[in-house]
């Protein structure tokens, strides 16, 4: 690997590191949407399936359990079309933040995906130039000739911290990889990962209907659930709405 290629390496390298270190404090510090008797207005988008979702009371939070929302018992908190509760961020994952949640992991699975390949470049690099060389074995004494086993031994003795950072990224990368696939799927399908295991388990019990109630059928339609929240369009509207009421002003009668 030559110089320039190198300080580009180096450069990227940075920028990703930025960017997924941005996208975890933004995740982290992002408020999923708390269900209080003033919000319903705003998150009561949905309407009950009579499967999952049915009319009834959070018996902790004393507010109505609208379709699609669950109350957390880490939070202590009912939570708008509730995805689930991230440890890695520790905070649940909702409908106000749940496009910033996929976000964190794209950067991330990303992050590891161009590491991996950094590191693989400069372990391939020294096996090339290291490929055919002699070496001394320590425990015979004797000169071996650098076949490709002879070289990987070579280069995980030698370059133990790149060697350990290149399986650590592999194997991360690849688990994050599958992650952001499942999300993926459950995005188009519009789908919670809560909703996935809940109608899993109505499967096993031959109990789930066939057709998913809130699957817009419309791959845009579907993602468009996530990047743009309706909530954001019931805030502007019931803000109208609120704005055209005539305001009564009061008079005062003179003596």
């Amino acid at each position: 690997m030559t110089l320039s290629v190198r300080s580009t390496c180096t450069y990227l390298s940075f920028i990703a590191v930025l960017g997924a270190l941005h996208s975890f404090i933004q995740a982290s510090m992002s408020a999923p949407g708390i269900l209080l008797p003033q919000t319903l207005v705003y998150f009561d988008n949905y309407e009950l399936d009579n499967v999952l979702y049915r009319q009834r009371e959070c018996p902790t939070c004393k507010t109505t359990k609208l379709a699609r929302s669950k109350h957390c018992s880490i939070c202590n908190k009912c939570v708008p079309r509730f995805d689930h509760h991230c440890g890695w961020l520790n905070t649940c994952i909702g409908e106000c933040n749940h496009r910033v949640f996929l976000r964190f992991l794209l950067m991330n699975a990303l992050l590891c995906s161009y590491g991996s390949y950094v590191l693989y470049a400069i372990l391939a690099d020294e096996y090339g130039h290291l490929l055919g060389d002699e070496f001394l074995d320590e425990k015979s004494g004797t000169v071996v000739q650098g076949d490709m086993m002879v070289v990987i031994r070579y280069l995980i003795h030698e370059e133990s911290v790149v060697t350990v950072l290149f399986v650590l990224c592999v194997g991360m990368g690849f688990a994050l990889l599958c992650f952001v696939g499942f999300h993926l799927y459950l995005v188009s399908s519009n789908l919670t990962t809560n909703e996935f295991f809940k109608r899993r388990e109505l499967r096993r019990l031959r109990t789930c209907p066939r057709i998913h109630k809130y699957n817009l059928d419309s791959l845009v339609s579907n993602w468009r659930e996530v990047w743009e929240p309706r909530y954001k369009a019931r805030v502007v509207a019931v803000k109208m709405a609120n704005s055209r009421r005539p305001h009564h002003q009061k008079t005062v009668k003179s003596a």
